[in-house]
């Protein structure tokens, strides 16, 4: 079965499907198209201004306090595998002291084509996390991301239950995964530069072009 690419690979989409739930990223137009306007216009709805001046800038200073008060520390570990961690659980307002059990469980899932049984069981169980809470923000609506996608609406079409769960289910190990990853690489560029490093100190409107740089 794995050396036949289309058997193999309907298996595993059915796998990943099976996992993530209803995700607008397993769909194809046009019943991509609906859920994706509805998931826009709640992310429309952050105050990233906001989250910069109450979350990004205080969790920065905090962590890079933490890092020198300890005369050094994990770049990793300590600073750009904890930041893109500690705005999503305040952009779903989810208690960060679990940050540490989703993305464990969340681990499991991605190795679910190695490793099935624990992968699907960890699915689950963030499934029945996420499930808690969208219970009682339906009861309770906030102004986090999940009340807003529980609240969006467009021409009186809303996201199901199972939509807003796959959403937040993935939105960790996409956010997280990613956004570490390519902060952790930029930063380790920029410390083995101190020219480059300098110069994106002293002019601020250097970092868009810095990150880009990154990510090419």
């Amino acid at each position: 079965l794995v050396k036949n690419g289309t058997i193999f690979g309907q298996a595993q989409e059915n796998a990943w499907r099976k996992a993530w739930g209803e995700s607008v990223i397993a769909l194809d137009p046009p019943e991509h198209g609906p859920p994706r306007a509805l998931l826009v216009k709640a992310l429309d709805r952050m105050q990233v201004g906001r989250l910069d001046r109450e979350v990004i800038r205080p969790a920065c200073h905090y962590m890079a306090d933490r890092i020198e008060a300890a005369g050094g520390g994990d770049l990793v570990t300590n600073y750009t595998g904890l930041l893109p961690l500690i705005i999503i659980c305040s952009i779903l307002d989810v208690d960060a002291s679990d940050a540490r059990w989703l993305i464990d469980n969340i681990n499991k899932v991605m190795d679910l084509s190695n490793d099935f049984e624990p992968g699907m069981a960890a699915a689950e169980e963030i499934r029945d996390y996420f499930r808690a809470i969208y219970s009682e923000r339906v009861a309770n609506p906030g102004k986090d991301l999940i009340s807003d996608l529980i609240r969006a609406e467009i021409d009186g079409q809303r996201l199901s239950e199972a939509q807003v769960l796959a959403f937040c289910s993935i939105l960790l190990p996409a956010g997280v995964e990613t956004t570490a990853k390519q902060f952790g690489h930029l930063m380790t560029a920029l410390l083995r530069d101190p020219e480059q490093m300098a110069l994106v100190r002293e002019d601020r409107s250097l970092i868009p072009a810095a990150v880009d740089e990154t990510t090419r």
